[in-house]
C-alpha cells in the first residue's frame, strides 16, 4: 500500500468517523472545529446493507458540503459481540472503498490512542470524553450531543495536530 505525506494548509479539512450504528462525524480545519454531528445510520429496511448505504450518503453529503481532503477513524480491534465486530467491518470497509476510489487518504486511529489524546487517560469513560469535548470546544453550536459525536471530534482533532499540523506520520492511501 503507497503512503502520502500530508501537510496542513488553508486548503485541507478532516474528517473525523467514529463507526457504529450512530456514526459520530467532525471536520476539522486550519481554523479549528467546523461542524460536528452524530447521523443514525438505521433505516426502515434495517438491515446492515442499508446502513451502509446510509453511512455512503452521509460520507457524500459531508465531503460534497466541506470539501474535506483526508478520512480519519477510530480504529477497534475488539469488540464485545459478533454483530458488532461484523457491523463495524462493513463501517470500516464501506470508508475505505470510499477512500480508495477517490484517491483520499485514511489514517486509523487505536481507540486508547484518542481517549489518551483527549483525556491523558488511555481508558477514559464516555463520559470522560463528552467532558473533555465540551471543555475543549465550549461554543454551543459545536458542543457534542454525545460520545459518539466527541470521539468524531477527537478523532478529527488527532488527525489535525498529530498528522497534519506536525507532519508526524505517512497516511494510508
Amino acid at each position: 500500500m503507497a503512503t502520502n505525506q500530508i501537510k496542513a494548509t488553508n486548503q485541507i479539512k478532516v474528517i473525523g468517523l467514529d463507526l457504529g450504528q450512530k456514526t459520530g462525524w467532525a471536520v476539522r480545519g486550519r481554523g479549528g472545529m467546523i461542524a460536528a454531528d452524530t447521523q443514525d445510520l438505521s433505516s426502515k429496511a434495517d438491515n446492515l446493507g442499508a446502513r451502509v448505504v446510509n453511512l455512503r450518503r452521509l460520507m457524500e453529503t459531508v465531503f460534497e458540503v466541506f470539501g474535506v481532503k483526508m478520512i480519519a477513524y477510530e480504529f477497534v480491534a475488539r469488540h464485545l459481540g459478533h454483530h458488532a465486530g461484523l457491523n463495524y467491518g462493513a463501517y470500516r470497509g464501506e470508508v475505505l472503498s470510499y477512500a480508495q476510489l477517490r484517491d483520499i487518504p485514511t489514517f486509523s486511529v487505536p481507540v486508547g490512542t484518542i481517549k489518551k489524546f483527549a483525556t491523558n487517560k488511555g481508558n477514559a469513560s464516555k463520559k470522560a470524553m463528552v467532558e473533555a469535548a465540551v471543555k475543549r470546544w465550549p461554543e454551543p453550536d459545536i458542543e457534542p450531543s454525545d460520545d459518539n459525536q466527541a470521539d468524531a471530534m477527537w478523532i478529527a482533532e488527532y488527525a489535525w495536530v498529530e498528522l497534519l499540523a506536525k507532519g508526524n506520520g505517512d497516511v494510508e492511501k
